[in-house]
């Protein structure tokens, strides 16, 4: 993942910001659910790297989605973003998946980057129509704004929620730095309307755009891509901080996250999925699905 890449980390505060005003508000009005499901997957099941870590010797690349639906409990799908999956081919991945298994898929880049949101556009009732597909391991879709879709589109982006369907879950990544810039009656127009649909905010935690942290939840669902930097220390303690956050939101009435991890060493994903689900029990008592090595792994702590 390019988006908000730095090469030199040193001068980068990663604190954890508080909690958006209205993600105060909201957490007030939600519902407390019987349990919350915590769901960790990566951007891709296709490395090579994990065979011999995770995946079996010998590891057939059609083999690879059912060993790592062993490891994590969902996926990142990007895959989407270039084409739309036939029928077919989610039927096969959703064979070979373990029973509670969630895909996530990026939306078409025919309907995100086209001019109107695709809304015109045969891609939006074929992308659609292709992941209702994945039924009962749906997870949730999110919508990649393009950098230049800035407040000034709300307009555009109000369309595309109310047309999009109710019954597949929908995530949106804002990237311009307009949304971000405090009180704004064009951004809080486009917020109200997520919270009204149950439409959630894509949350970023990298580098180079501190801004995208933005903690503003809009729904009992919350989706964070988290942006790691090969296992700087700085990678753990902003985990430990993610853990404490989630569990307060999760006391809060936060019904369903999904936390997906990414590393510029693909490898190093299965370290930080390991040590996330650590620190996840260490403050809930919870225990999430964390990747089971094949052997012990020799990985760089925050204590080295």
């Amino acid at each position: 993942m390019e988006f908000g890449k730095l090469q030199d980390i040193s001068q980068v505060d990663f604190s954890l910001p508080d909690d958006h005003l209205q993600t105060q508000s909201l957490l007030k009005k939600l519902p407390q659910p019987q349990t919350t499901q915590l769901y960790v997957g990566c951007p891709q099941w296709a490395n090579k790297e994990w065979i011999g870590k995770v995946y079996p010797p010998g590891t057939k690349a059609n083999q690879f989605l059912q060993h790592y639906s062993k490891h994590f409990d969902t996926v990142e799908l990007n895959s989407s973003y270039y084409h739309v999956p036939e029928p077919e081919t989610i039927r096969r991945w959703k064979s070979q998946t373990t029973n509670n298994f969630t895909f996530c898929p990026k939306v078409f880049q025919e309907i995100s980057h086209a001019p109107g949101l695709g809304l015109q556009s045969p891609a939006f009732d074929s992308f659609t129509e292709a992941i209702a597909h994945f039924e009962e391991k749906y997870g949730i879709s999110f919508l990649q704004l393009p950098p230049y879709f800035s407040v000034f589109d709300a307009p555009i982006l109000l369309r595309f929620l109310e047309a999009f369907p109710e019954h597949l879950p929908l995530a949106i990544e804002f990237r311009h730095p307009s949304w971000f810039r405090g009180d704004n009656p064009l951004a809080d127009d486009v917020f109200d309307c997520m919270e009204a649909l149950n439409i959630a905010p894509v949350i970023t935690d990298v580098a180079g755009r501190r801004d995208v942290l933005h903690q503003r939840l809009t729904c009992g669902t919350v989706a964070i891509r988290f942006v790691g930097n090969n296992l700087h220390e700085s990678d753990y303690t902003r985990l430990e901080a993610w853990a404490g956050r989630l569990h307060y939101w999760m006391s809060a009435g936060v019904h369903r996250i999904y936390f997906w991890l990414h590393q510029p060493d693909l490898l190093n994903n299965l370290y930080m999925a390991k040590f996330f689900a650590e620190v996840i029990f260490k403050k809930t008592k919870r225990q999430i699905i964390s990747p089971k090595f094949l052997t012990n792994p020799v990985q760089k702590t925050i204590f080295d």
